[in-house]
């Protein structure tokens, strides 16, 4: 069972195949803790203030790349 609205990298090698592969064959109850831990540590991250403003510095150089 995949969680719903994530985007899997389906494309990156590994020894048993690929992560799309590694995470179909994984319990759902695995795949959500990981998740979970991915999601709070993304939130943690951006908790602090330095953190929020170095990505906000990164988005607005990588959306005037894209312009």
């Amino acid at each position: 069972m995949k969680p719903q609205n994530v985007q899997i990298i389906t494309n990156v090698p590994l020894e048993c195949g690929t992560v799309e592969k590694m995470l179909e064959e994984m319990p759902g109850h695995t795949v959500e803790s990981m998740c979970r831990t991915i999601v709070n540590s993304a939130n943690r991250f951006f908790e602090d203030e330095s953190h929020r403003a170095e990505y906000e510095a990164w988005k607005k150089s990588r959306q005037k790349a894209i312009a």
